[in-house]
């Protein structure tokens, strides 16, 4: 610092300048003080921007380490921002040392943001250019590979991830975590058996470790085995964090409603699905199971959430098979609305692999139980607004959130809105995505509540953003906020006079076909043969290849 001091403002020896700027900016980060270091390293690429490339492939450290302490105070777009003034510094000197640091920076960020497959490139490369010949790079090509095998995991590719981690744990490095990784995997393919090998294998003890052990013998139906885990994981969970909210936490609550759940004690399971949402939202904390989350600002793990909104739901009607309560299945319906504004809220919201696959994975898995609840509602009550909630959930159904999000795109891009709003948009659904995922590993309050100021701040700023599209008149005339139509809104704004509209269901055993006119709305529940489903595809073919009247706006399609 004092090199810095004596030679700050006189022009002199701009070499010594810059490397005392970039070492006094390293010691910070060595110490973990990244406010301090961000300055120290700014000044040092002020120099370097300024010298017209009198530095070379020098610059490319300093750029680096500077996009790290921004990465590492939640700064994205100045991470990212600064990884590819480093990247430009490669293309120009090829060969250059480090170079697997800087593509695993861009791993992490693009990872922690939910952009899985774009990570694994990033992973890809890092070890392709590490040099695997130097047995002191060992532990990098070790977190390289790691973290390759968690974006493979992310995207589903178990056996190209378990191929990786099981060649990892020869080298005796991080095996803990490894073993945790390899169980994970076996649990998401339905092989407990092998999980619990694997987790039996790791020497420390944590709260992850004893909600997948309780796990793998809930799985194999080995109940008081896994109540024991669970309480394990509870106890743990109350000496490291206290009251404090986590994601383990309400993870290891929804694991012991499934466990009551399983015991048919479906009062007892909803008290602790209510305990696992007031864990997984930070602002959340109503305990009455009769009431639901309304607004999902702020909130993390969104799917953990989702999977004990859906618990909660599925409790509730099986709860009416044992008290006959019309009221449980009243109360299945409204968590299936709120868990339907968890959806609305993650595709408005984010723009990652982390959302796409959420929402292909969780959302459509389930799609057909709220619509058989309010049908068999409307069955027992003969409440027509029930028929109108059935409608509801398949009209959701059917709205593709990739279809939508790529027309969204289109729409705003033929409108002309600025590309420098679509890069603001985009930045900011990436720095919610990154943040979210990074509250959900976070248990110490204080930081906690940082993390979610930041988050709240980037959700405003892209409700902002919102308002600004709106204001372009030819993107406010054509987009549409909702993707779904209520039965009075086709009636009074699209169906013409003598026309009708026709919307199928595809059930387990039926097929429920919704007929809509000016004045009336009819359903019909038909037997699900395949001379029928030949014949709806065979209308709708008909309806595309016809031209008038602009018939596609008429035509629904399957759920």
């Amino acid at each position: 610092m004092q090199v810095i001091k004596a030679l700050e403002g006189t022009g002199l020896n701009d070499s010594i300048l810059m490397d005392s700027y970039f070492k006094a900016g390293i010691f910070k980060q060595t110490y973990a003080r990244f406010d301090e270091a961000i300055p120290l390293l700014r000044n040092c690429v002020s120099i370097i921007e300024k010298s017209n490339n009198k530095f070379g492939e020098a610059a490319f450290l300093p750029q680096l380490y500077l996009g790290n302490s921004y990465y590492t105070v939640n700064r994205f777009d100045s991470a990212r921002y600064f990884y590819t003034k480093a990247e430009e510094v490669t293309k120009k000197f090829p060969g250059i040392q480090e170079l697997e640091r800087l593509y695993n920076a861009f791993g992490i960020l693009n990872f922690e943001t939910g952009n899985y497959r774009q990570s694994k490139n990033n992973f890809e490369k890092a070890i392709s250019v590490l040099d695997k010949t130097d047995d002191s790079r060992i532990a990098f090509l070790v977190n390289y590979k790691s973290n390759l095998a968690s974006s493979l995991r992310k995207l589903y590719e178990y056996d190209a991830a378990m191929t990786i981690y099981t060649d990892l744990l020869k080298y005796k490095i991080n095996t803990d975590e490894i073993n945790q990784n390899i169980a994970s995997i076996y649990l998401q393919i339905g092989a407990s058996p092998q999980a619990i090998k694997y987790l039996h294998a790791i020497k420390t003890t944590s709260i992850w470790k004893y909600n997948d052990l309780g796990l793998a013998h809930y799985n194999q139906k080995a109940y008081d085995s896994a109540s024991w885990y669970f309480e394990k994981a509870s106890n743990l969970n109350h000496t490291q964090n206290g009251n404090k909210k986590n994601v383990f936490a309400g993870i290891t609550y929804r694991y012991i409603g499934d466990l009551k759940a399983a015991e048919h004690k479906w009062s007892e399971a909803l008290i602790d699905y209510q305990k696992a949402i007031t864990q997984l939202i930070y602002f959340y904390n109503d305990s009455s199971v009769e009431n639901n989350p309304s607004s999902y600002s702020g909130v993390f793990a969104v799917t953990e959430l989702y999977e004990t909104l859906l618990a909660k739901a599925t409790a509730f009607r099986s709860l009416f098979d044992s008290n006959k309560d019309i009221r449980s299945l009243e109360s299945s319906i409204k968590t299936f609305r709120s868990l339907y504004q968890l959806t609305d809220y993650v595709e408005k919201t984010y723009e990652s692999d982390e959302a796409r696959i959420f929402l292909n994975q969780k959302k459509y898995g389930s799609h057909h139980i709220p619509i058989d609840i309010c049908l068999q509602l409307y069955k027992l009550t003969k409440k027509e607004n029930y028929l109108d909630e059935a409608f509801y959930f398949d009209e959701k159904n059917k709205a593709s959130v990739l279809v939508n999000g790529l027309l969204e795109k289109e729409l705003k891009k033929a409108v002309n809105i600025p590309e420098s709003l679509l890069a603001e948009e985009s930045n900011c659904k990436e720095n919610i995505n990154r943040l979210s995922l990074k509250a959900a590993a976070v248990s110490d309050s204080s930081i906690l509540s940082g993390i979610l100021t930041q988050l709240r701040e980037q959700e405003l700023k892209l409700e902002s953003l919102t308002k600004k599209f709106a204001e372009n008149p030819a993107y406010n005339k054509l987009h549409f906020e909702e993707t779904t139509i209520s039965f009075s809104e086709l009636q009074l704004k699209i169906i013409p006079k003598n026309g009708a509209i026709l919307s199928y269901h595809m059930g387990d055993s039926s097929i429920l076909c919704w007929v809509i006119t000016k004045e009336k709305r009819e359903m019909y529940e038909l037997p699900k043969t395949d001379s029928l489903i030949y014949s709806i595809h065979e209308l709708s073919t008909a309806l595309e290849k016809n031209s008038g009247n602009d018939n596609m706006l008429f035509r629904r399609k399957f759920s």
